[in-house]
């Protein structure tokens, strides 16, 4: 049994069904990047100036956001932001207005989410099967609509002017109320 004076060095094994198969595609690609430009371009790095991606790029960083915790201490599944406002947003924001911005919305969610104004819009749904929502909006949708109105209004008067944005807390299952730092 001869041994391998290089301990580096395997024997070929051959290969069978989808090792060979993933084997050799690895291996087409070494052998391709070794004949071209070198394998500094399998992890993105280019031995040229004007191709692929270089370390000296800056990256795009992702946008610092600012989460609003939901309020459950009143336990009625209604949507409730807390509204304190957040040491990050301090300076920012005057208190006031965060406070103001905060409880309109829970007035709003409130409002969106009661049941006295459902069960109407839930019977006809049912009685139209469903056809009805095609062409009238619900009291929901229609209050949803001031939400999102109202979200809009306070980003452009308070929240974009401090460079900040308010995201629609529907894109997070309204688990949280997102504040982006621009």
């Amino acid at each position: 049994m001869d041994e391998n004076p290089n301990p580096l060095e395997f024997e070929d094994v051959p290969l069978v069904g989808i090792h060979a198969v993933k084997a050799s595609r690895v291996m087409d690609t070494y052998s391709d990047a070794e004949n071209t430009r070198g394998l500094a371009n399998l992890s993105g790095i280019s031995n040229t100036q004007n191709e692929g991606p270089s370390l000296n790029q800056p990256s795009k960083l992702p946008p610092k956001l600012i989460r609003i915790q939901r309020d459950y201490s009143r336990g009625d599944g209604i949507t409730r932001y807390v509204d304190d406002i957040p040491y990050s947003l301090r300076g920012k924001v005057s208190i006031d207005d965060f406070r103001a911005t905060i409880r309109q919305l829970n007035v709003l969610f409130e409002e969106a989410q009661s049941l006295s104004s459902t069960w109407l819009d839930n019977v006809l749904e049912i009685l139209t099967i469903y056809l009805w929502t095609a062409f009238v909006k619900t009291r929901a949708q229609k209050a949803m609509d001031k939400v999102y109105a109202y979200i809009a209004e306070q980003n452009k008067k308070v929240y974009h002017p401090a460079g900040l944005h308010i995201s629609d807390p529907a894109t997070c299952a309204f688990l949280y109320l997102e504040i982006e730092v621009l």
